[in-house]
């Protein structure tokens, strides 16, 4: 036998080995002959739940912390905040629905959790609206035949669209704009 592996005692018959309420399992510890210990199916029931007691007791809240603690805050906050609202902004823009509800429901969770006014994120949004209508559109080919017509990568348009010159200077303006509000 194995070291933890589990052996219906010699003592026990088959029908109570599986699966009666007071049935027994020997478990080997070591590859030696010594370390054969037999436990109760409820006293590893009741191991099972006070491991999980202590796991919920002990390990989630510092899990929980660790959490609150990489969450961003200040400087790195805002700068999320922007880059996000103006990525959802150009996914409002684009034309496949999915991307559009995408869009505005991470607008709407910057929104929700960001500090100060909405009026710098409002113009941070014309902004990146007006340099979506007049950028080409980023395309690409599929595998196969070169005649077959060109993909829309909408994704990569917007990851493009946030580095032009003048969508940077709006988030820079909103950045300073709300600077004030998330160094409280």
């Amino acid at each position: 036998m194995r070291p933890g592996s589990v052996e219906r005692p010699a003592d026990m018959s088959a029908a109570s080995f599986a699966g009666d309420s007071g049935d027994r399992m020997m478990v080997r510890t070591s590859t030696r002959g010594e370390g054969r210990f037999a436990i109760s199916r409820k006293a590893t029931t009741w191991v099972a739940l006070l491991g999980f007691a202590v796991l919920d007791l002990a390990v989630l809240p510092t899990l929980r912390l660790d959490a609150a603690a990489r969450e961003p805050s200040g400087s790195a906050a805002l700068r999320r905040d922007v880059e996000g609202y103006a990525f959802a902004a150009c996914l409002t823009a684009q034309d496949s629905a999915y991307l559009k509800e995408q869009g505005h429901g991470w607008g709407a969770v910057v929104l929700e959790r960001g500090h100060g006014g909405v009026e710098p994120l409002m113009s941070l949004d014309a902004a990146v609206k007006a340099a979506a209508a007049r950028t080409p559109m980023a395309l690409m080919h599929k595998d196969g035949p070169v005649s077959e017509p060109l993909v829309p990568l909408p994704i990569l348009f917007c990851a493009d669209l946030l580095q032009t010159p003048s969508v940077r200077a709006a988030k820079l303006r909103a950045m300073r704009r709300l600077r004030p509000d998330y160094h409280r």
